[in-house]
């Protein structure tokens, strides 16, 4: 009897003002980490996509030469909109030439050796 009475007067005791405090600030210290860990899987996802987009645009270079080894610099930048397109010599093997093609966008840059 006296335990249930017991029991009882500090269930109606409620909460004290220093409880509520401790539980807002843990509430809060979850949801700035949680909010932390959201931007940082955002630019994650976008260092990703920029990544994935750069590797497409090397192998569709590197196929556009492999179909066609003397494509022509422009027929080269009408597959790249917006884009910038340099080469530079880089040396022969024989009766090849070994070309670096740099392609300029407004993300990134493509880098490839070609030879042609």
């Amino acid at each position: 009897m006296e335990q249930k009475l017991l029991l009882n007067k500090l269930l109606k005791r409620g909460f004290t003002l220093i409880e509520v405090i401790v539980s807002l600030l843990i509430v809060s210290v979850t949801f700035i980490t949680f909010s932390g860990l959201l931007d940082q899987n955002i630019r994650s996802q976008d260092m990703k996509r920029l990544k994935t987009m750069q590797t497409q645009q090397t192998i569709d270079l590197i196929t556009i030469y492999t179909a066609n080894p003397m494509v022509q610099d422009e027929q080269v930048l009408q597959q790249f909109k917006n884009s910038n397109l340099m080469t530079k010599n880089v040396g022969r093997l024989g009766t090849f030439q070994e070309l670096e093609v740099i392609i300029f966008t407004d993300n990134f840059e493509i880098r490839s050796k070609i030879i042609k």
